[in-house]
């Protein structure tokens, strides 16, 4: 998501690289390339997708951002949507966690004690009709993983750019019935306005290049392709 997630200055939910139109600049068996040059902000992207190499399972995404002018202030989250089930267990490691002060879900406010942390990290049934946001600083690594731990995915991140991870469980929100996303960002809270006051919010420099990355790895047993 760039350079917003909530509508801000005119910019569309989850901002406008979300939905705009990427080519496919190169492609192989186990990598893909897309690009994309963007107006407003002035900024081109070009992602490289990887499949992980084995015995891991999944994929490495590798971004990286040019500036054609200066773009100030913003955010850059990646929004993994992770299938979970109801009573699949939450892991971000030994951090802090706070709630969002619109957004709590089952929680209040604030920093969460921990009874409300164990709260949180058990994934809910689905279809109550909330959405609980949550933030930490970024470790650079999370899982989610089912009781038995027979199945879940981890998340991994380039944490020097990503200094705070968004934890949002839905249920029932937006036509989502039940999902994880466990989402690095460079900003928090995610309306842009308020970090922006919070001086968490990030800005690229005219000919500034980045370059940062992002896993996301099957813990399933069984979740080797069948021949």
């Amino acid at each position: 998501m760039f350079p917003n997630d909530d509508p801000w200055r005119g910019f569309p939910v989850h901002g406008v690289l979300w939905a705009a139109r990427f080519r496919v600049e190169s492609l192989s068996a186990r990598a893909a390339v897309l690009g994309c040059t963007l107006a407003e902000p002035a900024v081109r992207v070009e992602h490289l997708y990887e499949l992980l190499d084995a015995p891991r399972r999944g994929l490495r995404l590798t971004t990286t951002m040019q500036a054609a002018a200066e773009v100030a202030p913003f955010l850059w989250a990646t929004h993994p949507m992770l299938a979970v089930e109801a009573g699949w267990v939450i892991d971000v490691g030994d951090v802090t966690l706070d709630a969002d002060d619109t957004d709590p879900g089952r929680v209040a406010a604030g920093r969460l004690s921990p009874e409300a942390r164990s709260t949180v990290s058990t994934l809910p049934a689905g279809g109550q009709g909330w959405q609980e946001v949550l933030y930490a600083p970024a470790s650079g690594a999370a899982s989610v993983t089912s009781a038995d731990r027979k199945a879940g995915t981890r998340v991994t991140w380039d944490a020097g750019y990503f200094r705070h991870l968004w934890i949002v469980t839905l249920s029932g929100f937006a036509s989502v019935d039940l999902a994880l996303v466990l989402e690095p960002c460079t900003t928090r809270p995610y309306r842009l306005d308020e970090a922006i006051e919070a001086g968490t919010a990030v800005m690229l420099a005219p000919g500034e290049t980045r370059t940062v990355w992002s896993e996301v790895e099957s813990l399933d047993e069984d979740s080797a392709p069948s021949a």
